[in-house]
């Protein structure tokens, strides 16, 4: 059903000898992530918002105005119906003033209690940025090794398979044991699997490194959805 097949088709599995040579730099995933993630717009945002909350801490300490304004229609009757008939305008602008006489050394310990906050914010964002940026890197030295190991296992899967060729020959000729031959296969079949393994680890990789960025490696583009 997630595959959109009717269930009549048949699927063949196939292993690829060769996978696309991908390059990735950890800067490009950095910045990518950066502009693509949520995650880092979030990082500037807890810091605004922990300064913005020192500046009305700081401000609230002294005279606080506040303007008010309204404007409409006013009318009173003693009938329902005539209330709509000929309205008066209504304006009215209100101004208060509060002014603090005494209030205990409660501004100033919201000030103080603001700009500890904003402290701590700051450092936090600065450990979520590190996490940030050593996770990204940590990915990209794990997909480099992938890559690596994928050679690596791609060319061992080959010797098994040509050693299993020349062991299947030499025991028709009766040259090799049914054991010596069993071995090879095993070691063909071992090789076999290893490779798919890290075919998967490697594939792994990738794509979290696409979610990461939100960036297609392979295609170099942002990664859009109609």
């Amino acid at each position: 059903a997630y595959t959109g097949m009717s269930g009549e088709e048949r699927i063949r599995l196939t292993v690829p000898d060769r996978v696309r040579d991908i390059r990735i730099d950890h800067k490009k995933v950095l910045s990518e992530a950066y502009a693509n993630r949520s995650d880092a717009i979030a990082f500037l945002r807890r810091e605004l918002e922990a300064k913005r909350d020192v500046s009305k801490a700081k401000a609230e300490n002294g005279v606080n105005a506040t303007l008010t304004a309204r404007a409409g229609f006013t009318n009173s009757s003693t009938g329902f119906s005539k209330m709509y008939q000929s309205p008066k305008d209504q304006q009215v602008v209100q101004l208060e003033f509060d002014i603090p006489i005494l209030d205990w050394g409660r501004s100033k310990s919201r000030a103080k209690t603001a700009a500890a906050n904003q402290k701590f914010v700051e450092y936090a964002v600065r450990q979520d940025r590190q996490n940030f940026m050593q996770e990204i890197v940590t990915e990209v030295t794990l997909f480099d090794m992938m890559k690596a190991q994928l050679d690596l296992t791609r060319r061992a899967d080959s010797i098994a398979t040509e050693k299993y060729g020349i062991a299947r020959d030499r025991y028709v000729l009766g040259k090799l044991s049914i054991t010596d031959l069993s071995i090879a296969f095993q070691e063909k079949d071992q090789a076999k699997r290893d490779y798919i393994f890290v075919l998967r680890d490697y594939w792994k990789a990738f794509y979290r490194l696409r979610y990461l960025s939100l960036y297609d490696f392979e295609q170099d583009r942002k990664i859009t959805y109609p």
